[in-house]
């Protein structure tokens, strides 16, 4: 085998070690944004149980709230794996006496300087 036959094996061996390596980092990026979304779906699904078991009069249930501001009594900060998170609620009523509850929930530290992780769940009452 010649030096430009060498040459060329070791320059597509180096692209190829570089496009794993970037791989590997996509990777770690991807679990990482999993392990936030496990870890909000989780929370998210922990409140709506506690809401859902309460009287349709509870003061929780009320109508108000919102979905970006932090409203008093509509809102909760829990720190879970490090990470500060915020739960919003929003209720509003519907007809027939029915309320709409929605809940977001977004990171507020430790996202690494990316938008946190958000899910909402809407529920008729």
């Amino acid at each position: 085998m010649g030096l430009a036959e060498c040459t060329a094996a070791l320059l597509v061996l180096a692209l190829g070690a570089l496009a794993g390596m970037e791989l590997v980092a996509l990777s770690a990026r991807a679990g990482d944004a999993l392990q936030r979304a496990a870890a909000a779906n989780s929370l998210l699904a922990g409140r709506l149980e506690e809401l859902l078991a309460l009287q349709a009069d509870h003061p929780a249930l009320e109508p108000g709230g919102s979905l970006t501001e932090p409203r008093p009594g509509y809102f909760e900060e829990l720190t879970l794996d490090g990470r500060v998170w915020r739960i919003h609620r929003l209720v509003s009523p519907e007809s027939g006496g029915r309320k709409l509850l929605i809940l977001r929930i977004s990171t507020v530290t430790g996202g690494g300087g990316r938008p946190g992780s958000r899910l909402s769940a809407w529920v008729v009452r």
